[in-house]
């Protein structure tokens, strides 16, 4: 009886050791991981390449083994995508080897090795004269780091559309198709033209004060004689204001003997320097803002004529008149 007992107890342990390494635990997430393993194999061995690929990684997130990397590997290269199948296969592989199965090991390293050369490249090759500032250079909308450039990039099979472009250059634009037997793909960007349906360049900085504006139109001061005439009006204008309030409070006083001048002379005076003033501050704003205005320059195009303008001063009365 005791015979049989260690008998049974040394065929576990061996039926134990000789389980496969990536035999799944019998808790509820390792039989999980089992049923969609033989899951996605069922969807594989029907055709259905791209449900069995879920439910393969399915499997892997929820336990990771040996058999199920590769037949993710088998998936993915069914469906030309052969990065990902390549390193499906040397998981695999480094899996299997880690857990002393040479022999699997083996089987998924030889797998990889036979996918490699198919893999097909992709090198971009730019010029040094085809290097404008600002290049940008996208294999289907994904931009490729500079450092890229000239390197045999390892795609997957199917065609690519690559693009140059840059602000202020047409946009140049190419296809090149990925064969699945794997040879280097070379596009050589060539130099952008400049011109009708180039990228809008980013905001221009404002130009310096007297720089020819953009359009190369060159402009100049309407009428330099009416703004210097503004500057000069406008102070003098405000000293007869000031000049005509002087007056006005001495006439109100009643003593200006000591200027020689009656009351009456005074307040005369101070109403004909309060209209000067008014009429020399009045004349003079529109003088300074329309004489500094820009225009073109003489011969040019769309010239609007100068106005002219005229001051009347009389005994007793003023006005400004201004002709356009």
């Amino acid at each position: 009886m005791k015979l049989r007992i260690i008998h049974c107890a040394l065929l576990a342990i061996a039926v134990g050791l000789l389980m496969p390494a990536d035999a799944h635990a019998q808790s509820p997430k390792g039989k999980e991981a089992l049923q969609l393993f033989d899951h996605g194999k069922k969807l594989l061995k029907d055709g259905k390449a791209k449900q069995a690929c879920a439910a393969l990684q399915q499997s892997l997130d929820l336990e990771e083994a040996i058999n199920t990397h590769y037949q993710l590997g088998r998936c993915h290269e069914e469906q030309d995508r052969y990065l990902e199948a390549h390193g499906s296969y040397l998981r695999a592989s480094t899996m299997a080897r880690t857990n002393k199965d040479e022999k699997r090991a083996g089987i998924a390293q030889q797998r990889a090795d036979d996918l490699k050369p198919k893999i097909p490249t992709v090198v971009i090759v730019v010029p040094s004269d085809a290097r404008v500032p600002g290049l940008t250079i996208a294999r289907n909308d994904e931009v490729i780091a500079e450092a890229d450039w000239g390197k045999a990039v390892p795609v997957d099979p199917g065609d690519y559309t690559i693009k140059a472009s840059a602000a202020g250059y047409q946009e140049w634009t190419s296809t090149v198709r990925a064969s699945r037997t794997g040879g280097a793909n070379k596009v050589a960007i060539p130099k952008l033209v400049q011109g009708a349906g180039a990228m809008p360049p980013g905001p221009a900085p404002p130009p310096p004060p007297g720089a020819v504006p953009p359009d190369g139109e060159t402009t100049e001061r309407r009428s330099t004689g009416m703004f210097v005439t503004g500057v000069i009006l406008i102070p003098l204008g405000g000293l007869s204001l000031l000049g005509a309030a002087t007056a006005g409070i001495l006439a109100a006083a009643e003593d200006v003997s000591g200027l020689n001048r009656s009351a009456e002379e005074m307040e005369l005076a101070a109403i004909g320097l309060a209209v000067f003033g008014v009429v020399a501050i009045g004349a003079g704003i529109p003088l300074l803002v329309i004489g500094n205005q820009d225009v073109p320059v003489e011969g040019q195009s769309g010239q609007p004529p100068a106005p002219e303008a005229t001051l009347y001063v009389g005994p007793s009365s003023a006005n400004f008149r201004v002709t356009f």
